[in-house]
């Protein structure tokens, strides 16, 4: 083998070995970055079940900031209230939150100055079609109503980071990937305070006793 083709080889490897240098370098930086961005946002808590991923970077403040509206007075005396119960099926999110609960705690002898545990859960339940297709089911919330959940509406910059009594659906309406349904609510179960003993309320109820009232109309 020539000099040239010598030098060629070796020339090669040598390419080769800092391509590899520069590929495990990057890989690293990366992972160091990926793992410093995890460990800004989550941490893990002992609970009295076993450790939990808790969401750091966040606070919700678990108290009922409006209500959707009932139904309008001039329709009331002819419009088709309905209502459904529990759920169909349900979602929870990966990670649980750190929440500040509002003076509705302390029935529960919480107190609202003190960190709790928070999972957030999507609960869902099904409106089933008319058979009059222009016939339209439109979500109200009853006056003084205690079972219902949080309205879901991720679209509107408005009611970002508010906790509105409601729920988001209806017929013929974008369903949502792994859920069944077509309507949803959210319901916080608050599972442990900041020292991870164990909670176990729902808010604002349970969903065993969900209800969902809606109206039909043309």
């Amino acid at each position: 083998m020539g000099k040239n083709n010598k030098f060629v080889i070796e020339l090669i490897r040598n390419c080769l070995f800092a391509l590899f240098i520069a590929v495990l370098v990057c890989i690293a930086g990366s992972c160091t970055k990926d793992d410093s961005d995890y460990n800004s946002r989550y941490e893990f808590i002992s609970t009295s079940s076993g450790p939990i991923k808790v969401r750091k970077d966040t606070l919700i403040n678990l108290k009922v900031d409006s209500v959707i509206p009932d139904i309008p007075s001039d329709l009331d005396s002819y419009v088709q209230k309905e209502t459904l119960y529990r759920y169909v099926d349900t979602m929870a999110a990966r990670y649980w939150y750190k929440v500040r609960l509002g003076d509705w705690c302390k029935k529960y002898g919480l107190s609202t100055d003190s960190i709790y545990i928070a999972k957030k859960i999507m609960y869902s339940n099904y409106i089933p079609q008319t058979k009059d297709e222009s016939t339209i089911a439109i979500p109200y919330v009853p006056t003084g109503a205690q079972h219902m959940g949080f309205f879901r509406d991720l679209a509107n910059k408005n009611l970002k980071g508010k906790n509105i009594i409601g729920y988001t659906g209806g017929i013929r309406i974008a369903l949502i990937d792994g859920i069944n349904g077509n309507c949803w609510t959210i319901i916080y179960y608050i599972g442990y305070d900041q020292r991870g003993n164990k909670i176990d309320i729902y808010y604002p109820c349970s969903p065993y006793d969900l209800e969902w009232h809606y109206y039909l109309r043309k």
